[in-house]
């Protein structure tokens, strides 16, 4: 059985790294308390507020006070310093008090939730760590767009060089083109929507392709929420084969309702059943493979019914014994998942000069420290070249294995920068806790992922650089094309 989705929208689970397949949501975790914060609202609020959201969570359409808002904003400025440890070494503690005082001050009228939600998530941006999330799918808003009590605009988005462009249009009329640079949403100009959007993109540092991914992501959130919920939506664009200017008028639709319209039209994505293609694929050509990792994410693994702590070795057996003298690693939008899947693949490639060597190190809030260190090799290796393919949303473990082919193998990398710290970013056990008004759950990461000093790479809060920077335009998106690959194609021929 055949089964719709939203390209960009139900990929929406939290704010971050966490953007994931609606497949693989996981059931709402657990209320921790927060210990160690001087906030006295928390400790009379929180424990009533626990057992009214036992009862009841607040609607897209609740009012919240001023006196609510800036509880609620408070406790999650209050939780992000005791618990961001990364925050006085990568973040800017001096912005992100700056602007915890000036959106507070602005907390100062009755705001519908889910415009309250922008203050959230602009604040939680000046963290600089892309792992912390505040919003799910169960929570206010979220939850009415998934359940269809909402409705959204009727398209979704793609970003060629800072600009909006048409990706889907799921109004079932036809009468946006897929490509069109868009001009104005009902009357909003474009270029100062995404201006203003960039603001909620909860990044590592300065890796700014990676909000503009977030943007795609959330769009069909973030635009009702934070600009206009209407009926109806102008749009005026630029038509991207005669660049010549229209304008279309569509109707709001719900969640439900673009999804029909998917069937009906073609526009947008069918995913098939769930299969091992949808984690992993290795094809293997006469003097090439190319091998795709697009998710470790555990529970996807579990699904596919995949051996996560004995994945890579018939891989790599079948690489070796196939004699192919190139390989191709593509983790491109691989957001992570255990961080085993990032590195178990080293005996089979890193040369014995490296064993030993600290290739990651954990720093907990507390002040533990674990360290994991480059495996001898094991007899069996792959002894061609690597090239890799990265894009903005290779992030966490998938930037992690970029980042260690490119340290310890020397692979050549191809692509864009990714979406996740060089030097390091937070990660691992969050503290997770609920706003006790306005209901969003908020996961604050405590722990420090560091990396050893590369003298490969000396960048300050920017994500992979490749070696090779290629990024796809409008016109290689229209058209199917993959120029990132086809550079790695072109350098084996070369050789």
């Amino acid at each position: 059985m055949n089964f719709y989705f939203l390209k960009c929208t139900s990929l929406c689970c939290g704010v971050g790294i966490g953007v994931r397949d609606m497949t693989f949501l996981p059931a709402p975790r657990t209320q921790y308390k927060i210990k160690n914060i001087s906030s006295y609202m928390y400790k009379k609020l929180v424990p009533l507020a626990s057992l009214l959201f036992i009862l009841v969570l607040p609607s897209w359409g609740q009012t919240l006070t001023p006196q609510q808002q800036r509880e609620d904003f408070e406790l999650m400025a209050d939780s992000i310093r005791a618990y961001q440890i990364t925050l006085p070494e990568y973040g800017n503690e001096e912005e992100f008090e700056a602007t915890y005082r000036r959106l507070l001050e602005e907390l100062d009228e009755p705001r519908s939730v889910t415009t309250f939600f922008g203050y959230l998530l602009a604040l939680m941006a000046t963290t600089g760590e892309s792992h912390n999330r505040v919003g799910f799918p169960h929570d206010p808003g979220f939850k009415d767009y998934f359940d269809s009590k909402s409705t959204t605009t009727p398209f979704s988005v793609k970003i060629f060089q800072g600009q909006l462009h048409v990706q889907y249009d799921y109004s079932g009329t036809g009468m946006i083109p897929q490509g069109a640079k868009l001009l104005t949403i009902n009357g909003w100009d474009c270029k100062e929507v995404m201006q203003q959007l960039m603001q909620y993109g909860v990044a590592d540092g300065e890796i700014m392709p990676y909000r503009e991914r977030l943007i795609e992501t959330y769009w069909n959130l973030w635009f009702p929420w934070f600009f206009e919920g209407a009926e109806e939506y102008t749009l005026t664009f630029l038509h991207p084969e005669s660049n010549q200017e229209g304008q279309a008028t569509v109707a709001a639709l719900t969640y439900r309702q673009m999804g029909e319209n998917i069937r009906e039209t073609g526009q947008g994505e069918v995913r098939q059943r769930f299969s091992k293609k949808d984690v992993y694929d290795l094809q293997i050509e006469d003097e090439y493979a190319v091998l795709t990792l697009k998710t470790f994410n555990s529970v996807a693994f579990k699904k596919a019914g995949l051996n996560r702590s004995n994945f890579y070795t018939p891989l790599f057996l079948k690489l070796i014994a196939s004699g192919v003298s190139h390989l191709i690693v593509d983790v491109r939008s691989n957001q992570g998942g255990p961080y085993n899947l990032a590195s178990d693949w080293m005996p089979y490639v890193v040369d014995s000069a490296y064993a030993g060597e600290v290739f990651r190190r954990r720093v907990a809030l507390d002040g533990e420290v674990q360290e994991w260190k480059v495996p001898e090799p094991n007899g069996k290796q792959f002894e061609g070249e690597i090239y890799v393919l990265t894009d903005s949303f290779t992030a966490s473990g998938g930037s992690n294995m970029a980042k260690y082919l490119k340290e310890f193998v020397g692979a050549t990398v191809i692509g864009t920068e990714t979406g996740s710290r060089y030097q390091g970013y937070a990660s691992g056990y969050a503290q997770v806790f609920r706003l006790p008004h306005s209901g969003y759950q908020v996961e604050i990461y405590k722990d420090w992922t560091q990396f050893p000093h590369s003298k490969k790479q000396t960048t300050q809060n920017r994500g992979l650089i490749p070696d090779y920077e290629v990024a796809p335009s409008l016109e290689d998106w229209l058209a199917g094309a993959d120029p990132a690959m086809a550079k790695a194609l072109e350098l084996i021929r070369e050789e």
